[in-house]
This record gives structure tokens, C-alpha cells and sequence, in this order.
């Protein structure tokens, strides 16, 4: 990525992975609704190909990106599964540029919290290259508040991994979006007890539902007064939010959290996605007056100091 002249780094902490197979009827549904009439046959061909790491490398190369983060989810009720085997399988395609975060589920907590503790555990510490923690709790439909769950934060910051944590609301089928899942204040008495874990706030609190920047002041301060809270934009560099882009670069640079946030774009969904949103993205940074230095950080360098990984070169 150019910008006035110097060659920028990016990285993009928020790349999708999975098998059509893995998902429930009703998402197959909605992501075949993007298909033209004719062509929805193949969409669960396509589907693989875009989420293979074969298919998440090339979007990468085609957009200009040098690494990027991939998920793992359990969300069998809502957007579908992707194992943390699999994940890992897809990041040693290339461990230079694939970095995996790991999950688990929790819809049968009271029976199996335990076992699917000790399943996330084993994966941070047992597969490659993963790096750290995917949660959505809307989609998964727990509670950001519901202390039976912190153990998951317990073991992300004894192990050292970032957790990343879908905020707002979603458009997907089956989410939850009642504020105990969607408002990041939820998360408060979790950001305090654990001080050593680090919470990304996805989204930074963009209501895709409803298309506001509901959540975003309350991401923001979360991040002004906790040294553990970061943010991360992924999907507002999408075209169903371009009317509040604008907005929302404004409000992290006017509320001085420009080293809080690392980059994502909630891809690929589509091809050609991925740098379609980067260049959205980089061109709202522009017109709000950030420095190179705030987008060099933003980019790339705040997710390798958060994860502590070696800066990445253009």
C-alpha cells in the first residue's frame, strides 16, 4: 500500500476460513443471495475456494496485504463452524502470513465447559501458529457479562493471546442483538478482572444491523481508560457502511486511539472484498488528515505489538 510517496505494510487481523458443509442452510442461504440468478448452484463450489488458504492468499496478494489473521469459530446456529484444525491446517500454507486464532464452543457449556476449556488450551499450545482467541459472543449467543465463561479469558492472558471479540450487532441469521451480547460495556467487569488479557473489541461497535455507530463511543472508552482494550474495523470499510466511515475515522482519531486500533476487514466473503475494503478504508483515513505515521500504525505495526511479532516490511 502506497500513501504520499512511502510504501505501508498492511495486515489484516480478520480473515475468514470454514467449508460450505459447515454451514447451517439459513447462511448458505444468505451468502447465495449474492450470487446472480443461475450461478447459485455453484456458490458452495466457490465458497471453499474463497476459504481455503490457497483462496485467502491470493485475495491477500491481489489486495496488496502481507499477512493476515484467520478464524476459527463455533457457531453451528448461526454463520457455521470452523475448526481450530482446520484453521491451523490453512495457516501452514504459508506460517509467514497465516496466523490462526483458535475457539471453542459453548452451547452445551453446562455439560462440557470443562472438556471445551481444556480443548482451547490444547490448541493454543499445541497447533502452530496460533496466535490467539476468536469469540462472537452474538453469534454464539452468550453474554459478554456471564461469568461462567471467564475462564476462556483466564487462559487467554496466562498464555499470552489476544482475544478477539465480535462487538454490535450482525445481519447474519439467528444473531443475538440485545445489548448484553452487542455493548461492549458488558465486557467491563471481564476487562478488569483480567488485566493481563488482552481484549479486541471487533467491529469497534458497528451495528451492522441497523447500520449506526451505535457501539463505537463506548469502544472508544473502553480503550481510553484500559491499557488491555484495542479495537479493530473490520467490515466498515464494506460498502454497506459507507456513509458512516467517514464518521467513525474521525471519532478514533478525535478520541486519541489511533495505536488502539488494528486493522481487519471481515473477509473474504467475496473475491475482490478484501482490498475493496482496504482501499475504502485507507482512502477515509486520508480524507480525515491522518498521519502516515497513525496509518503505518494502524496497518500493521499495532498488530505486531500487540501480538508481538516482528514489524512486517511493505
Amino acid at each position: 500500500m502506497e500513501v504520499d510517496g512511502q510504501r505501508l505494510a498492511v495486515v489484516d487481523v480478520h480473515l475468514h476460513t470454514g467449508r460450505w458443509e459447515w454451514m447451517p442452510p439459513v447462511f448458505q442461504d444468505r451468502l447465495s443471495s449474492r450470487v446472480p440468478r443461475g450461478f447459485k448452484w455453484v456458490t458452495g463450489i466457490l465458497s471453499d475456494r474463497w476459504l481455503r488458504g490457497e483462496g485467502l492468499l491470493s485475495q491477500l496478494d491481489d489486495a496488496g496485504i502481507r499477512a493476515a489473521g484467520v478464524f476459527a469459530i463455533y457457531s453451528p446456529h448461526t454463520t457455521g463452524i470452523a475448526t481450530n484444525e482446520y484453521v491451523a491446517e490453512q495457516v501452514a500454507l504459508n506460517p509467514d502470513r497465516l496466523y490462526g486464532f483458535a475457539s471453542l464452543r459453548v452451547d452445551q457449556w453446562n455439560t462440557n465447559g470443562a472438556e471445551q476449556l481444556a480443548t482451547l488450551e490444547a490448541a493454543l499450545t499445541g497447533l502452530d501458529n496460533m496466535i490467539g482467541v476468536k469469540l462472537a459472543h452474538a453469534h454464539q449467543q452468550f453474554r459478554f457479562d456471564d461469568p461462567r465463561f471467564y475462564g476462556i479469558y483466564e487462559i487467554a492472558g496466562r498464555l499470552g493471546k489476544p482475544i478477539y471479540l465480535h462487538t454490535a450487532t450482525s445481519p447474519n441469521p439467528g444473531v443475538r442483538l440485545e445489548p448484553p451480547y452487542t455493548d461492549p460495556y458488558y465486557l467491563e467487569d471481564a476487562i478488569r478482572r483480567y488485566p493481563d488479557t488482552i481484549f479486541i473489541l471487533g467491529h469497534a461497535g458497528w451495528d451492522t444491523y441497523h447500520r449506526k455507530l451505535t457501539y463505537v463511543d463506548a469502544c472508544i472508552d473502553l480503550a481510553q481508560r484500559y491499557d488491555n482494550v484495542y479495537l479493530e474495523p473490520g467490515a466498515l470499510g464494506a460498502e454497506r457502511a459507507a456513509e458512516v466511515l467517514p464518521d467513525f475515522v474521525r471519532r478514533i482519531k478525535a478520541g486519541g486511539v489511533t495505536r488502539k486500533l488494528i486493522y481487519g476487514s471481515d473477509g473474504p466473503q467475496m473475491p475482490g472484498y478484501t482490498g475493496k475494503h482496504l482501499k475504502a478504508f485507507v482512502i477515509a483515513m486520508k480524507d480525515a488528515d491522518y498521519t502516515v505515521d497513525e496509518m503505518r500504525d494502524i496497518l500493521a505495526n499495532n498488530f505486531s505489538r500487540v501480538f508481538g511479532l516482528p514489524e512486517f516490511q511493505p
